[in-house]
């Protein structure tokens, strides 16, 4: 929370199922921005701090690495 002293907040979600009132929570949350992944689509409202990610270039990672025979979770361990 920025009242212990946080300088930034992201909320990180994989596959974000925005119902019922949850736009408007993340709307009024102190999160300066919501990361989600573009694993479903996004349908009506979305929350102002939106940022979706795409998954494809790791997707085509993994499938490049499945059709030489190489390691999938290798792509994990690049992660930062």
């Amino acid at each position: 929370m920025r009242r212990d002293g946080a300088k930034k907040i992201v909320i990180a979600v994989s596959h974000a199922v925005f119902c019922g009132p949850a736009v408007d929570r993340l709307d009024s949350s102190p999160a300066d921005r919501i990361l989600v992944t573009d694993t479903i689509p996004r349908r009506g409202d979305n929350p102002k701090a939106l940022e979706v990610v795409s998954v494809a270039p790791l997707l085509a990672r993994a499938i490049r690495n499945i059709h030489r025979s190489e390691s999938v979770s290798s792509l994990f361990e690049e992660l930062p």
